[in-house]
């Protein structure tokens, strides 16, 4: 059976969100599988480092919604 991977599924192999042992044996079968990943993890090692937070009172308000509900 032959499995054909998304750019989606591809970028989810980065975060090892898949599969990883199927996907090595089809990069085996398909070695432009191998060039898509290099590309996307060189693509992600250039992207800002971001951490996003919220604002404390935010975090207040969830946390006493959730007391009340």
């Amino acid at each position: 059976m032959t499995q054909t991977f998304t750019l989606n599924d591809l970028i989810l192999s980065l975060y090892n969100e898949i599969d990883q042992t199927f996907l090595e044996k089809s990069i085996q079968e398909d070695p432009h599988l191998l060039t898509a990943i290099k590309e996307l993890k060189i693509s992600k090692s250039v992207l800002p480092k971001v951490l996003f937070r919220p604002k404390k009172e935010i975090t207040q308000n969830i946390l006493h919604a959730a007391k009340h509900h």
